[in-house]
């Protein structure tokens, strides 16, 4: 079975970290109760909503709402029933049963067996596998797919286009696209105007709290672990837990004070910091959740100058996040240095700084 086909309770190497749980296999959902009611409002609606997008930072519970939002349409069929107009929620009687749901289809980036890591981008091929599933008679709940694409950040082009002509003519009718993005504004604008988008936000502290005892890492960790793991995690659950497993926190902390003290960079200390995070031992995911930390400080600066009514300043803040994302994305693409690429982002950090505080 192609790996980027998956049934939802049989997720084969979601996530490379063994301590983070696979969306699809919990019932458990950590804030996000706005968008979960927004979801379930539409769906007892009766309205016919073909595709969502669902955005928001990475590791903050977009794909564990897809799932749950899928497990509940693909076991309630019918919009109109009793179950479905009671529910306060999206959960299932079955969210724990891992029985098969054939019905629902998982696109995500494959997993390399031979190099040990996810490949860089979702093919044209795994849209293609899922039109020729799509072909196919569902089993159950009354001839509905449900197809989730994790993300559509990880398409290229000619990827995107294929996924938005399926979404255009469907095979089947019923079936229901949950597309997920860690960022929006880098979503093809097509593709964009073909869903129902609904934002999600990242954790607040207690939210973080409460999923880390959920998950059981409070009994596993000290108080002052799971502090510093939370402070860091900037509201990814995700990125909480895996901080609390591979002391990166001192990591996070440093990359936040370089962005404080910019313009000023020290290099001695960037090259310091760069390499205890791309040496051979080192997590693969601490090192990515490391970029996407310096990628969120770039939108977080853009964010604040166009709040403060410093438009000229934002946009420098958006392009030098635009220039930061393509270097890591040819970074993964190409398999480049990871030591350049890091010290070539905190350039790109430092020229935007000059440019804008001289």
């Amino acid at each position: 079975m192609n790996t980027t086909l998956r049934i939802a309770d049989n997720i084969l190497k979601y996530s490379e970290m063994k301590c983070v749980p696979k969306p699809g296999e919990h019932s458990y959902l950590i804030g996000h109760r706005n968008a979960e009611a927004e979801l379930l409002s539409t769906y007892q609606s009766g309205h016919k909503q073909p595709a969502w997008l669902l955005s928001g930072p990475p590791g903050i519970g977009k794909a564990t709402l897809a799932f749950r939002f899928a497990k509940f349409t693909l076991a309630n069929p019918d919009p109109f029933s009793p179950t479905v107009q009671q529910a306060n929620d999206l959960s299932t009687s079955n969210n724990l049963d891992y029985s098969p749901y054939p019905d629902l289809m998982h696109i995500t980036k494959t997993y390399d067996e031979r190099n040990e890591r996810f490949k860089a981008e979702i093919t044209i091929t795994e849209i293609r596998n899922a039109i020729t599933s799509m072909h196919r008679t569902p089993t159950q709940s009354n001839g509905r797919w449900v197809i989730i694409v994790d993300s559509v950040n990880d398409m290229n082009n000619n990827t995107a286009n294929a996924l938005l002509k399926v979404i255009e003519e469907p095979p089947n009718k019923n079936s229901i696209f949950i597309l997920l993005a860690h960022y929006s504004g880098r979503v093809p604008r097509t593709l964009c105007s073909r869903c129902r988008r609904l934002r999600l936000f990242p954790l607040t502290d207690n939210a973080l709290y409460e999923g880390l005892e959920i998950f059981g890492f409070k009994n596993k960790h000290n108080p002052h672990c799971i502090s510093r793991a939370v402070k860091a995690a900037h509201g990814s659950l995700k990125h909480a837990m895996l901080l609390c497993v591979s002391n990166i926190a001192t990591a996070c902390d440093e990359i936040v004070s370089i962005s404080k003290g910019l313009p000023y960079l020290d290099i001695n200390r960037i090259s310091h910091l760069v390499n205890s995070i791309t040496k051979k031992n080192v997590d693969e995911n601490i090192f990515h959740i490391c970029c996407d930390l310096i990628v969120e400080e770039t939108a977080n600066k853009a964010k604040s100058a166009a709040i403060s009514g410093n438009l000229k300043d934002a946009m420098l803040w958006i392009k030098a996040n635009e220039n930061i994302s393509k270097l890591f994305t040819e970074l993964k693409v190409y398999n480049l240095d990871k030591y350049s690429s890091l010290m070539s982002a905190f350039k790109v950090l430092s020229k935007t700084a000059r440019a804008i505080y001289r």
